[in-house]
């Protein structure tokens, strides 16, 4: 999970980033609470997610991983994401080109070693000093 500033003047930046894997609902649902307390961030606009955690498994008795993340006591804005991955990699290689005024529209912060490591797998020169940033 990646935590999104967008900043005045219209680049976005990935401040921090959760990796969980094995974790229940309610344990990443607390995890994210506890994240944007710990960031000073407020609130979040939403959560992005993939449309599957919208489905209800086990025969339609339950309720849906989004449907559990949104109620209290946690309370995660969740919106359906897009799964066009051809496009969103079209869009990701869009962000990290440079803006007119020479900086990529998106910078990632150092604390963020997962994406860093999964951006400069991507077979392209990457830039890991300071604020990341693919070189064209």
């Amino acid at each position: 999970m990646l935590f999104w500033l967008c900043l005045a003047d219209s680049h976005l930046h990935i401040i921090s980033e959760i990796k969980f894997q094995r974790k229940h609902t309610f344990e990443v649902g607390a995890l994210v609470k506890a994240r944007v307390q710990a960031l000073g961030l407020g609130r979040l606009r939403y959560v992005a997610a993939d449309p599957a955690c919208w489905q209800h498994t086990g025969a339609g008795k339950g309720e849906s991983i989004a449907e559990t993340l949104s109620r209290r006591p946690i309370s995660l804005p969740m919106k359906k994401s897009d799964n066009d991955r051809k496009n969103g990699w079209a869009r990701v290689h869009e962000l990290l080109s440079p803006a007119p005024d020479g900086r990529p529209w998106l910078t990632v912060d150092e604390s963020c070693t997962y994406l860093r490591r999964s951006l400069a797998g991507g077979g392209e020169r990457y830039s890991g000093c300071g604020r990341c940033r693919y070189d064209d």
